[in-house]
């Protein structure tokens, strides 16, 4: 057996809403699962908290998160169904897929495809955040149509 294997034995990931549109993630370290929360969430929206050894993730980024630890981990202690947010979703799709309003068609593009795999039902993800990403998706390429 590996180290990476022992570690992930001794920590079990689990998550706590801890209500106001926040969770906290304990996981056991994957530089895979870190860089993709730094890269994912913006900095303002995640907190990690060196003496508990967690993470604080902020809405819209908890159903993200919730999806890539599953993926990463197989499982998550403490997160019953896929988080349901009763954030209401940002209203400008730019804010939605993380891009500047001035971002290429191509970068609308590979932004969408990048949340959706993290978002989509199937890989542990919501339906609602997958239909957030759906209508921003839509809107943006509505306006580059038109």
């Amino acid at each position: 057996m590996d180290d990476v294997t022992r570690r992930r034995q001794r920590v079990t990931p689990e998550v706590r809403h801890l209500g106001a549109g926040s969770a906290a993630f304990r996981v056991p370290f994957d530089t895979y699962w870190v860089s993709t929360v730094k890269t994912l969430v913006p900095g303002h929206f995640r907190e990690w908290d060196p003496a508990a050894k967690l993470w604080i993730i902020d809405d819209p980024y908890i159903d993200p998160v919730m999806a890539l630890t599953r993926r990463v981990f197989g499982y998550v202690d403490g997160a019953g169904n896929a988080h349901t947010s009763h954030h209401t979703p940002p209203s400008d799709p730019h804010v939605t897929l993380h891009l500047l309003p001035l971002a290429p068609p191509q970068l609308v593009d590979a932004a969408f495809r990048t949340l959706a795999k993290l978002a989509h039902p199937d890989a542990g993800g919501s339906h609602d955040a997958m239909l957030a990403l759906s209508e921003a998706y839509d809107a943006l390429r509505a306006r580059v149509a038109s």
